[in-house]
């Protein structure tokens, strides 16, 4: 599935960036989870700055790889909102759009996820799933110990290499992490 290529200047060099990228996008990630002095709140403190300032410039609709290639994980609070706001009853909605995995996890049956609508909007925004509201997760507390999370995204998602990469600069700034 091709990826939508966004409208914005500095956007669109972020993401060439990262489509170019994109292959080593896990073993740079792998490099700052190698930093041995720094502590967690730390990390938190690099990864909450990078993020903010990623997302200042990414514009996540222009892309949507997420909603294209992965399916959040379903709480069952996320179903009984969703199913309220579709107005089929919880149980419907678990048979209609989500399954079970082998470790109990539910997910949305379909990728690309069938919520993603034209222009790549959402069409259950106020209502999406918490592992959407939450996606990247790379503001969240406890940056340090969600490794295999960040380095699976960094392949997934622009901001989530160029929230390591900035890291990786702040940690060491005479590397060029490209």
């Amino acid at each position: 599935m091709e990826i939508q290529k966004p409208q914005n200047l500095l956007h669109q060099g972020l993401f060439d960036e990262w489509e170019k990228n994109r292959s080593n996008a896990k073993k740079l990630a792998e490099s700052i989870f190698e930093e041995k002095g720094l502590h967690s709140a730390s990390m938190d403190q690099m990864a909450g700055k990078a993020h903010q300032n990623i997302f200042e410039v990414i514009d996540c609709m222009s892309c949507a790889n997420c909603c294209k290639t992965t399916p959040p994980i379903i709480l069952p609070a996320d179903i009984k909102k969703i199913g309220s706001f579709l107005k089929i009853s919880p149980n419907q909605f678990r048979m209609k759009f989500t399954l079970t995995d082998v470790d109990g996890e539910m997910s949305f049956k379909k990728v690309p996820c069938v919520f993603l609508g034209e222009n790549n909007l959402c069409q259950i925004y106020e209502v999406r799933p918490a592992a959407c509201r939450e996606y990247p997760h790379t503001d969240a507390p406890g940056f340090r110990h969600k490794k295999k999370l960040h380095l699976a995204n960094a392949g997934i998602c622009p901001a989530v290499y160029h929230i390591i990469k900035n890291i990786l600069k702040e940690i060491s700034p005479s590397i060029d992490p490209a």
